[in-house]
């Protein structure tokens, strides 16, 4: 029974750092896509704008 609470000590904090890596692997991309979204979004409303301007 103690090797089994050595095994578990021993593994929980990998367990934790695990999957504490893959949740900012997987905030890092959020925030990727988001950058993305934005500049397109940006780029997006810059051009209309101008376009709008253009037929005035």
């Amino acid at each position: 029974m103690k090797s089994d609470i050595n095994g578990l000590a021993i593994s929980a904090p990998r367990a934790i750092s695990g999957g504490v890596q893959i949740g900012m692997t997987l905030a890092d991309l959020a925030l990727d896509v988001g950058d993305r979204a934005i500049g397109r979004l940006r780029q997006a409303t810059l051009f209309a704008s101008k376009r709008a301007h253009k037929t005035h």
